[in-house]
């Protein structure tokens, strides 16, 4: 598997935004695009951090999957995913989608976690997930693959992976999901901020 790497892009034109009827988050309560990015970058990071995943050397991991990367990326978690919104012009709801896609997974795959060799790719399956079940626009694979810095032909052997094995196509999500999901990621940033 080759590790991650980011060439530059430039950006395209905006897309249009979901239907008003599918989960969004509410104007009134909205963290900014960087706020929302921030937090879920150090959610992340301290998940894998708490469950002592934070590795260095591939040889620490047990069970290495198809989303593990042979080298440690060289991009943080955050800049990974403000690479992401800059480059697919996601709606801000992606990043809250794809939060619960991870989370889903669990349901399908008991052993299933996040270290710091494969949150990289799951990250960017995720939101590629996210983007396209939910966005009016969406890009072609091969254009994310380049935004996420894996080949075309893994990117998609990642998503075949990733929808059959670990998510199981289970992609609906519900106002009240999304609503819980947007509200602990409020408090996590309003507990964070307060210390």
């Amino acid at each position: 598997m080759p590790h991650l790497s980011t060439q530059p892009l430039s950006t395209s034109p905006n897309p249009s935004l979901s239907s008003d009827s599918l989960p969004q988050i509410p104007k009134s309560d909205q963290l900014s695009r960087t706020v929302l990015i921030e937090t879920i970058a150090l959610l992340l990071e301290e998940m894998i951090e708490q469950a002592s995943k934070d590795y260095k050397d591939p040889k620490e991991i047990s069970q290495p999957t198809a989303f593990h990367a042979e080298k440690l990326p060289s991009i943080s978690v955050k800049d990974y995913l403000i690479r992401f919104g800059k480059f697919s012009n996601c709606h801000d709801n992606a990043f809250v989608f794809a939060m619960i896609y991870l989370d889903k997974i669990g349901e399908f795959v008991p052993d299933f976690e996040l270290d710091s060799f494969n949150i990289h790719r799951f990250i960017l399956i995720s939101m590629v997930t996210a983007c396209k079940f939910y966005d009016d626009y969406r890009y072609k694979n091969g254009y994310y693959a380049r935004i996420g810095g894996v080949s075309h032909q893994e990117f998609n052997r990642l998503e075949q992976e990733y929808l059959v094995n670990y998510i199981q196509f289970s992609l609906y999500v519900d106002v009240e999901t999304f609503d819980s999901y947007y509200q602990d990621l409020t408090n996590f940033y309003q507990e964070k901020s307060s210390q």
